[in-house]
């Protein structure tokens, strides 16, 4: 051990015995004031001219003990097989990178850190940064002399022992090729110029470096002439190609964006052909070819054919028709199951009764193929056409010919056999019938809804000692609905109608009236006055799940309607954190609310194969705003830190050194997992508006070690990104939407798919626009500019809608609905039958007088607080101008959000405040009328963002009990009082209006009691007077309608206010429970202070 004065320069010397072979040595000085700094390394030994480097960089930490790093900013690995060489822009020094061992690369002192590469003797590539972890990009070096272009995958990611100082940096060829069948092979570019054939063993993979721009090859069995059809490398692909001798070979493509490409070719096996073709017609020969290709397969009757594309480069499309006939072809989906029929004509053309020889199949297809010949036939064999063909004048009959026209119907079926897709024409409709079997929807035997109103999370965790609500994560329902038919339109009533009429309606009444003005008949579901019209009553739960299932098939379809993410401390900037965009009120108007998130999956299972068929896979996200301030998150990990499980660094420098030997094989490595077979999947675009704000709080001290690397990667973005981006306004990032059809593979690469598609758009928009780092693009990926719009790869999910994919299904989801009372009154027509019998009257459930008597008193809360203060509690005055407070935010993107409720009640609530507040409006309970009515303004498009709740009142010695909204109120209120001063240094402990007016309070916390007060209804809360528990006498005494106590006077107190305070209150019972409260506090204060000792004891 050494013992070093930290105060005094010190000089260290470094010896790193072998890097590439060489000895190097540095020394840097270690003084108070150094925290980074570039060590300068060099060696005596032979360099090759100078071009062996070494990088190292130092910093020092400074806590209980200083804590010196020496690391190489950029680990730099070639897995291209080529020797390269690498420097930094303006610089002349050359780092050679020509083996496996990590080239370690720092820059020294660059104003913009770039780097550029070649490879041989090729010219340096453009100036590039390898700072956007997380990125991959294409490095193209250009060599003049060998006529090629050196095309370089870079990935860039964090090290797993230290992401704040080390980024890996790894060079990958852009394309590999790997043979994993049992013949060798010989693969070789599509060029004219060339004609150079690689040779390629099972079981080998290499590097392939392309020299012209087509980027599509051909490969050829080693001892064979025959060649394949071309294929692209530069898209994913699945493809049999067709060989020497009636043989297949397959070739995969992957990768892409964040991945070389890689081109892997496969034995044939069953399953792999795009589709059998099945002609089982008596008498037509069909043709099949692909799209805008004049090549054709013809099929005779009773024959089949594994068909393959003739071009693999072109739109995989299949058409089929019967052979001659000039009509429009047939787009045959292949990609799904499926079946129809077409209804064909043709001609039979017979010789004159004298010839006694009848047609053959034999003579048919004979005379069929003469067609493709140049010779005209003299011959008047038997044959089938369509009427459409136009070659028959071609043929002038020698004989006497007599010609029927005949139409027939051709009936196709597309299904899955085992593994293999077949298509199937026939003219037999018993024979599609028994096909059409294995495809047709079945009668299911278990039909399963589910609704919740809503769903809400708690998380809270200790703050100062202290225990406090953090956050609170929602799942919302939506505010019923009422429409009104007019002119046999549904029209959505006013924002005051519809809260009234909805408070009608909770409270069990057949009719209701106001005045002379609006009557309305709930039990026929009419309003007679003003005009008489049908009503309708809708409402969305929070959760609606409805799931079928039968012999061979199931079905989930799930439907979320709001989904809220609350800040629920009183220092929050954003209270409202993840919440989704407003629907525009034109689409409202159009076709309604959309939820928030949707989900639909079709699943079939098949006894004769282990894989899973997945028919149908649709989600829709909306849009979400995300505005978040960094106490917020820091809390959030303080919350989640403790389960963080420890992981020493020798163990994670591993997985470090591990991707150092890494082989190429890697990359094109399959899965042994079974096959996930997917027809149609269609995920929709993610978007997002960020919004972040740095507001002062700091991270706890750490080493430069964490945890974890999770810990770690946490804090290197909160340490080294986000302190140079105090506040991000309004940050839009989007991203295509995801859709494939027909396509086969083990689940882990369905998912890794549909994951490297958002996070490869993702990652780099969130460098750019936020940390504002250079990005090095790829012209192979998806989005190559994601800046100038996505065109038709993108849409706004608000506007797109998942149907149904059975009007049975959605017949049976409204019946539900019914059945549950999510939806009373017209349903419209439906052609349904269950849907007719569940609307009946007769069938619908209804709960009798007692019942629903009892539910009430059961939802009802059980509650300590007196009468008087309940009802005080449901009053506009007291439950919505303080009990409200905080609810009601004015949707500003990347602001401050501030408390919205006098700006709603004195604009598009003002005619819900007038219902309230008049005794003609007879309203028994404000809060839920004004809370209902604030929730349907918000949906129906007003600018307007509604939290959950008030945030939760933690008692700290009673424990976490149920939610109570009368102590979620005074919490609210001792944060609103003289504007937070005693929120952080005090603790609610009780309150109470004195006052129908709410314009004054007495406020009881753990160490004071105030008398708060307010000049106007949406006024400042400010202190009258306030005293400390610890200087209160005695317990209050009541005198009259007063609550009098008794204060010792010091010099918090001057003589000119007395040694007594008097609340006034008209209603005894509230003085009463606050004595109570008062003696309990002084009590709980008494508790930890020493009793006093009198003079004589």
């Amino acid at each position: 051990m050494y013992n070093l004065n930290l105060l005094k320069n010190h000089k260290v010397t470094i010896n790193v015995p072998s890097y590439l072979g060489i000895c190097w040595t540095g020394s840097f000085n270690l003084s108070p004031e150094v925290e980074e700094k570039v060590i300068g390394m060099a060696t005596e030994q032979e360099t090759e001219g100078g071009n062996k480097q070494l990088g190292l960089s130092i910093r020092v930490e400074r806590h209980e003990t200083c804590e010196v790093l020496l690391y190489a900013p950029y680990w730099i690995i070639n897995k291209t097989g080529l020797p390269l060489q690498l420097r930094a822009s303006l610089t002349d020094v050359v780092y050679e990178a020509q083996s496996e061992e990590p080239l370690l690369f720092c820059f020294r002192k660059q104003r913009k850190p770039c780097v550029r590469l070649r490879a041989y003797h090729s010219s340096w590539s453009s100036a590039f940064s390898m700072d956007a972890f997380g990125t991959s990009g294409l490095v193209i070096c250009k060599d003049r002399e060998r006529k090629r272009k050196y095309r370089i995958l870079l990935k860039s990611d964090l090290s797993e022992v230290c992401p704040q100082t080390t980024k890996i940096v790894t060079l990958l060829p852009n394309l590999i090729i790997s043979n994993e069948s049992k013949r060798p092979l010989r693969f070789m570019e599509e060029n004219e110029k060339a004609d150079l054939w690689i040779d390629l063993l099972p079981s080998q993979t290499m590097a392939f470096w392309p020299e012209t721009e087509r980027m599509f090859l051909l490969v050829k069995y080693r001892d064979s002439k025959v060649v394949s059809q071309h294929f692209p490398v530069t898209s994913t692909h699945e493809t049999v190609l067709r060989m020497d001798k009636g043989g297949a070979l397959c070739v995969k493509v992957t990768g892409g964006g964040n991945r070389p490409f890689s081109v892997v070719f496969s034995t044939y096996t069953t399953g792999d052909a795009p589709v059998r073709v099945d002609n089982l017609c008596e008498d037509l020969f069909l043709k099949v070819h692909q799209q805008h290709l004049g090549q054709v397969a013809l099929l005779s009757p009773y024959q089949s054919m594994l068909y393959t594309w003739d071009d693999p480069c072109k739109e995989r499309s299949l058409l089929w028709n019967v052979y001659n006939k000039k009509c429009k072809d047939y787009i045959a989906e292949i990609w799904k199951d499926g079946y129809g029929q077409e209804r064909v004509s043709f001609h039979m053309v017979k010789k004159q009764q004298s010839t006694p020889q009848m047609p053959t199949v034999t003579s048919k297809l004979s005379a069929s193929f003469k067609r493709f010949s140049t010779v005209p036939s003299t011959s008047g064999q038997g044959s089938s056409s369509s009427e459409d063909s136009e070659s028959d004048e071609q043929q002038k009959p020698q004989l006497t010919k007599k010609t029927r026209k005949d139409k027939v119907i051709v009936y196709w079926v597309s299904y899955l056999e085992g593994p293999q897709r077949v298509l199937m024409f026939t003219q037999d409709e018993r024979i599609a019938y028994k096909a059409r079997l294995r495809i047709d929807a079945e009668k299911s035997y278990l039909e399963l809804f589910f609704s919740a109103k809503g769903l809400g999370l708690s998380l809270s965790n200790k703050i100062n000692g202290c225990l406090h609500e953090l956050a609170y994560f929602s799942l919302r329902d939506s505010a019923p609905i009422w429409e009104v038919s007019v002119a046999h339109r549904w029209k959505p009533l006013t924002l005051e109608l519809a809260a009234w009429i909805e408070d009608r309606w909770k409270q069990d009444l057949k009719k209701a009236q106001m005045k002379e003005l609006v009557h309305v008949d709930f039990e026929k579901m009419h309003m007679t006055k003003p005009f008489y019209g049908e009503l309708r009553r809708r409402w969305v739960p929070a959760v609606w799940v409805q799931y079928r299932k039968s012999v061979n098939y199931s079905c989930l379809h799930l439907k979320i309607h709001l989904l809220q993410l609350e800040n629920q401390l009183h220092t929050a900037v954003f209270p409202i954190v993840i919440h989704p965009k407003h629907v525009p009120k034109s689409l409202l108007r159009k076709c309604g609310g959309r939820p928030c998130l949707e989900l639909s999956i079709l699943k079939k299972y098949q006894n004769s194969q282990s894989e899973d068929v997945y028919k149908s896979i649709k989600l829709l996200v909306q849009e979400f705003i995300i505005q978040v301030d960094k106490s917020f998150i820091l809390q959030l990990y303080n919350l989640y830190s403790p389960w963080i499980c420890e992981v020493k660094p020798s163990v994670r420098i591993r997985s470090d050194i591990s991707a150092l030997h890494l082989p190429l094989s890697t990359w094109t490595k399959t899965t042994n997992e079974s096959k996930v077979y997917i027809e149609h999947i269609h995920l929709s675009p993610i978007t997002f508006q960020i919004s972040f704000l740095t507001n002062g709080s700091t991270l706890p001290a750490n080493h430069f070690y964490g945890k974890s690397y999770k810990d770690d990667l946490f804090l290197y973005f909160f340490e080294s990104l986000t302190p140079t981006h105090m506040e991000i306004k309004g940050l839009n990032l989007r991203t295509t939407y995801f859709e494939r059809k027909g396509i086969i593979d083990s689940r882990q690469s369905h998912w890794a798919e549909v994951l490297t598609h958002y996070t490869s758009q993702l990652i780099p928009q969130l460098h750019v626009m936020m940390f504002g780092l250079d990005i090095l693009s790829n012209p192979y990926s998806l989005v190559t500019d994601f800046t100038d719009g996505l065109g038709d790869l993108f849409y706004e999910p608000s506007f797109y809608q998942i149907e149904s994919a059975e009007e049975y299904s959605e017949g049976l989801s409204i019946g539900a609905q019914i059945l549950m009372g999510h939806v009373r009154g017209t349903t419209g027509n439906s052609s349904s039958l269950i849907t007719t019998g569940i609307t009946d009257s007769s069938v619908i459930m209804h709960l009798d007088d007692d019942l629903k008597k009892k539910r009430k008193l059961c939802l009802q809360p059980n509650s300590e607080l007196p009468n008087v203060l309940l009802a005080f509690s449901r009053t506009f005055e007291v439950g919505i101008a303080l009990g409200m407070s905080g609810i009601i935010i004015k949707q500003q993107i990347g602001t401050q959000q501030h408390d919205g409720i006098e700006l709603f009640f004195r604009s598009i609530g003002k005619g819900l405040m007038g219902l309230l507040t008049k005794p003609s409006g007879g309203v028994v309970d404000c809060i839920a009328m004004a809370s209902d009515g604030i929730k349907r303004a918000s949906e129906m498009g007003e600018e307007i963002i509604l939290r959950t709740r008030q945030p939760r009142h933690m008692d700290q010695y009673l424990g976490v009990r149920p939610y109570s909204p009368y102590e979620a109120a005074g919490k609210q209120l001792l944060n609103l009082m003289n504007k937070g001063h005693y929120s952080d240094t005090d603790t609610y402990w009780a309150h109470a209006p004195l006052g129908l007016d709410g314009k004054t309070y007495v406020l009881v916390t753990i160490h004071h009691v105030f008398l708060v007060e307010k000049c106007r209804l949406w006024g400042s809360w400010e202190v009258e007077w306030g005293v400390r528990v610890d200087d209160i006498m005695s317990v209050p005494t009541l005198s009259d309608n007063s609550l009098v106590f008794k204060v010792r006077q010091d010099e918090a107190f001057t003589y000119l206010t007395g040694n007594e305070r008097t609340v006034t209150c008209s209603d005894k019972t509230v003085l009463q429970w606050l004595q109570k409260r008062i003696e309990a506090v002084m009590i709980v204060n008494m508790e930890d202070k020493p009793c006093p000792v009198t003079a004589g004891s």
